[in-house]
């Protein structure tokens, strides 16, 4: 359940060909929505499936998101809304669970989107992707200059809004990536 004995409110960004987490958040009850400018409407990932899709990035476009960009690819008329637009078109006033995998992007969306919101997600469910992580998937202007000391950053950052990291698990494929999960004890 999400505030107050309601409905849990869910938002996955970035399905790319894996909507897995989406579709299992729905099938156990809550009101689940997916974003992704990168894939088609009529996508297999999205056609038919309990959570409702929407054809739009959350945040905010920048001249580096075609470039290098393996999921863009080259597309024109990408849209973008950030997370506050989204939520007053959906009439949620809050987000109980925000999930993102969107390839080294997540940096933007923390700057634009979250460290400064003030209706924060109750959990956050993400891939962090630092300097070194594999150019096929996640684009090298994207992660220039994320190590250590910036990693740490954020973390500081998100602490102090109240987040608690209760999972953390390196990608097998990839540690230059980690995938976390943080509860915000101010919820």
């Amino acid at each position: 359940l999400g505030k107050n004995g309601q409905r849990c409110v869910v938002y996955g960004i970035g399905i790319a060909t894996d909507s897995s987490f989406e579709q299992q958040m729905a099938k156990e009850g809550c009101e689940t929505h997916a974003f992704d400018c990168t894939i088609s409407d009529n996508s297999k990932e999205v056609v038919g499936k309990r959570f409702t899709f929407h054809h739009w990035c959350i945040g905010k476009s920048g001249s580096t998101f075609n470039s290098g960009n393996v999921y863009a690819d080259g597309k024109k008329g990408i849209q973008f809304k950030t997370l506050q637009e989204t939520m007053a078109e959906l009439k949620h006033t809050s987000v109980d669970l925000l999930k993102f995998d969107i390839e080294g992007f997540e940096w933007r969306l923390f700057e634009s989107e979250l460290l400064g919101s003030k209706t924060l997600p109750a959990q956050l469910s993400f891939e962090l992707h630092a300097e070194g992580a594999n150019p096929a998937y996640v684009p090298p202007a994207n992660i220039k200059g994320k190590n250590f000391p910036e990693i740490n950053q954020l973390f500081l950052k998100l602490f102090d809004l109240g987040y608690r990291v209760v999972s953390k698990e390196i990608n097998g494929g990839d540690p230059a990536c980690a995938e976390f999960v943080l509860v915000n004890v101010n919820a």
